[in-house]
């Protein structure tokens, strides 16, 4: 493919109410309605609450959290942001940076568990190389958000955020972390590694699984990579949070 061809082109809807009685308004969205693999965006202006989202069927995955008290009672209004050139990697990758960047952005927190997984490649990436900046151009001009993308890098609350995506050898150490924590009794671990190797980073992401509350997940908010690093943070929580 033509590099100069491939022109994406990114929609983000006007807030629909969260609400069984505007789903079928939301199915009329022409993303939702044929299926489309899209980014969805929760929120609450008042509380400064956001979940995001991704799904192959929204409306399912919509009516599933309005299900969730939790879900139901915290948001009121949802964006959906969608474009004809999708694919469900190019979604994965969204919703992971929106997480980083909304929750270092300050306007909202968000409630997702997020993982902490590194950006995966998939094919076809570097077409989608401007999608990310885009996205939040969009949010900017309907005042979602307000900060600059580069605002945001430059702040000591992004370079150390919890929600930062690691990196492999950062993700390889919290798991292994997580396994010897579960499998010792008593034993410390020393983490070692010359300046900007991303220690810090890894003990923000380590504390943030302590009050993850990963007992509460939905099943439909449960990738299949996850399910192992799920069993091993509930393990942990279970040996760190025991009562004395």
């Amino acid at each position: 493919m033509n590099y100069k061809d491939f022109e994406l082109s990114i929609q983000v809807s006007e807030p629909y109410p969260f609400k069984l009685e505007s789903i079928k308004e939301i199915e009329n969205n022409q993303w939702v309605k044929y299926q489309w693999p899209l980014v969805y965006f929760l929120k609450n202006e008042g509380i400064n609450k956001a979940y995001i989202g991704e799904s192959n069927n929204a409306s399912l995955r919509l009516r599933n959290h309005l299900t969730n008290p939790k879900k139901a009672d915290i948001f009121q209004t949802v964006n959906i942001i969608g474009s004809d050139k999708f694919n469900k990697s190019a979604t994965l990758d969204l919703e992971s940076r929106l997480i980083q960047y909304i929750n270092a952005e300050g306007t909202f927190t968000t409630e997702n568990l997020n993982l902490g997984h590194q950006n995966h490649n998939y094919y076809q990436q570097d077409l989608y190389k401007n999608l990310f900046y885009t996205v939040w151009q969009k949010l900017i001009e309907k005042k979602i958000v307000s900060k600059s993308l580069s605002e945001i890098e430059n702040s000591e609350l992004f370079k150390y955020s919890p929600y930062k995506s690691l990196n492999d050898d950062q993700y390889r150490s919290v798991l292994e972390i997580l396994t010897s924590i579960n499998k010792s009794k008593g034993n410390s671990i020393f983490v070692s590694g010359s300046a900007g190797t991303g220690k810090t980073i890894l003990a923000t992401y380590l504390m943030k699984l302590l009050v993850s509350d990963v007992n509460n997940i939905e099943d439909s908010d449960i990738k299949e990579d996850d399910i192992y690093e799920i069993s091993l943070i509930k393990e942990f929580q279970k040996n760190i949070l025991k009562p004395k």
